[in-house]
């Protein structure tokens, strides 16, 4: 498991992203993950998880691993 941080998502070849900006979804050539903030609450976006509890269950992971 990797954690990146960059400006230009395009770079990234991963599965997913988590990230409260959707902007950073458009050159992202995986799936993106919309992190609730106060900032997006108006975009409609699916998936979208308002805590890193949520995102474990859509990755199916145990809270204890």
């Amino acid at each position: 498991m990797n954690i990146v941080f960059c400006g230009d998502k395009s770079i990234i070849h991963a599965d997913y992203l988590i990230d409260d900006n959707v902007r950073h979804f458009q050159r992202f050539s995986g799936k993106g993950l919309l992190f609730t903030s106060a900032q997006n609450s108006l975009v409609d976006w699916t998936p979208r998880f308002n805590n890193w509890v949520e995102i474990l269950h859509y990755f199916n992971v145990s809270e204890e691993q």
